[in-house]
């Protein structure tokens, strides 16, 4: 649970955290046993130093190396040697207790223990840099980072180059170049670890850094991408204090300039990625990445449109490449804003794309639902002009998944019925790309149902349009189908003439 605790934490969970520090405490004291509590109290004044509640974390070290000494047990006393002169330090303490953490962390080195050091040196840094000594709180953080290298342990290493930033910035604020280096830093790899905690308060010390060199617009992108989607709780008082100093700046001319300019290139970079689809096809790595820059420069603003356009394009290339963990995690971040605005049209567009993710793992019922709510969500007159920036017409891409999650399920009739449907709407569409991907999405419905002669109608109508108006993604889906149905014709056709030639030779050589 403590370990649960402080993987979640830093994840953005943090209520979360809260909940199973809290159970892990109250099972420990349950338990009767001394070395477990000994272990749950240190772990959890840990998680307490993790969330800056030095009163939080006072308790669990005074019982903690309390049980230690009484019960002898050296490895916790090693830690109760620097946890419990920080605790001092912060209820009004001195150098003294800043001289006993750094014997403490010495003793660990002598005695080989490298769990926790980087965290201890970067913790001894933050209060050696608040005590003034900003030589010192450099030093430290410059070993903990040369710790997290030569071991690889670096679960806090966003924090260190975080802390390690605040430093620089104190140490000669004239200069804040390194302490910008060094924020972004620690935005960089807690992005990469997915840690929401330690990038917003990254931001929050970058964004209070451009604000206070006249960099309003600078701070305003760096922080509104971090604090989107973060789980408002009292639990992270950073987030609080976030959001107001967001809030601040939005109403800056330069935030708004910048914002305007920011939303015209998301739009241009979305007709990009619309065009690489029509052009390369949607498994093209250049549209991904046009899309991938798109998702990028619309960190921030608040346009759900634009949102769903990014999730569409950065979701179907991992379709067509078969790239299950990407796809999975677009769909349940469009999912999640399909619930925010439910009566938009690219909401439909989010569910399909969530249920198609779980129909291509074969789970039909989950897909059903979700196809069967975007298809319910379709209004022809609202979404008709989606088809420009979706690919092709939604209510088409509706009709023609759910029936691909219904014949499977059992629901033949219903799923022959949609297929038709949507080549009848693709025909009043007049627009090309729909009337080729219900052709082809015909064709395919019919070669599950193994049915040649109706496939190949379909098969054929898709590439004489692929041809016509240069769609090399129909081209070569469609020739495939095409060739099966020619194939499958052809071989029905041999045996027709092979069983008609062996009755004409069974009635000739048969008497009357």
């Amino acid at each position: 649970m403590v370990y649960s605790a402080l993987v979640l934490w830093p994840l953005g969970e943090v209520d979360r955290a809260r909940r199973f520090a809290e159970e892990m405490m109250a099972r420990a004291r349950q338990s009767g046993h001394v070395s477990t509590l000994v272990y749950a109290q240190m772990h959890n004044a840990v998680f307490e130093i993790l969330r800056r509640n030095p009163a939080g974390a006072a308790p669990d070290v005074e019982s903690f190396d309390g049980l230690a000494r009484e019960h002898g047990m050296p490895n916790w006393i090693t830690y109760s040697n620097f946890l419990v002169p920080w605790t001092r330090w912060h209820a009004g303490g001195g150098a003294a207790d800043l001289a006993e953490m750094r014997s403490a962390i010495a003793i660990c080195r002598e005695q080989g223990i490298g769990l926790y050091l980087p965290f201890m040196e970067m913790t001894l840094a933050e209060a050696e840099a608040e005590e003034g000594d900003l030589d010192a709180a450099l030093a430290s953080v410059g070993r903990a980072i040369v710790e997290t290298e030569r071991t690889g342990q670096r679960c806090y290493e966003a924090e260190t180059y975080r802390v390690r930033g605040e430093i620089l910035l104190k140490r000669d604020p004239a200069n804040p170049k390194p302490a910008e280096e060094s924020f972004l830093t620690a935005i960089a790899i807690a992005q990469q670890q997915k840690a929401r905690s330690f990038e917003l308060r990254a931001a929050l010390g970058l964004a209070n850094l451009y604000q206070a060199t006249d960099r309003s617009a600078d701070a305003h992108a760096v922080l509104a991408p971090a604090i989107e989607g973060f789980p408002p709780t009292s639990e992270f008082p950073e987030f609080e204090t976030a959001q107001t100093l967001l809030a601040a700046l939005a109403h800056g001319d330069g935030v708004q300039r910048a914002a305007a300019m920011r939303r015209r290139r998301v739009q241009l970079q979305l007709s990009y990625g619309n065009a690489l689809i029509a052009a390369r096809g949607h498994g093209a790595p250049e549209m991904t990445a046009a899309f991938a820059r798109a998702r990028e420069l619309a960190a921030g603003i608040e346009d759900p449109a634009e949102r769903f356009s990014v999730y569409y394009g950065l979701w179907v290339g991992s379709f067509v490449r078969s790239e299950l963990a990407p796809m999975q995690e677009v769909s349940e971040a469009a999912r999640q804003l399909a619930e925010r605005f439910p009566d938009s049209g690219e909401a439909g567009v989010a569910w399909r794309i969530h249920g198609l993710t779980h129909w291509y793992q074969g789970d039909f019922t989950t897909a059903r639902a979700y196809l069967e709510r975007a298809l319910a969500s379709f209004d022809p007159a609202r979404d008709n002009d989606l088809a420009y920036r979706f690919g092709q017409d939604v209510g088409v891409s509706f009709m023609n998944y759910l029936a691909f999650a219904l014949w499977p399920l059992g629901e033949i009739e219903r799923a022959r019925q949609l297929e038709e449907a949507a080549v009848l709407r693709a025909r009043g569409t007049g627009h090309v790309a729909t009337l080729a991907y219900a052709e082809f999405f015909k064709a395919l419905f019919e070669m599950l149902r193994n049915d040649a002669r109706r496939a190949a109608p379909h098969a054929g109508k898709t590439v004489e349009l692929a041809r016509e108006h240069n769609l090399p993604e129909f081209a070569a889906c469609g020739g495939v189908v095409n060739g099966w149905a020619r194939a499958a014709l052809a071989l029905q056709l041999l045996f027709c003439f092979e069983v008609r030639s062996l009755s004409e030779r069974l009635v000739s050589s048969t008497p009357e």
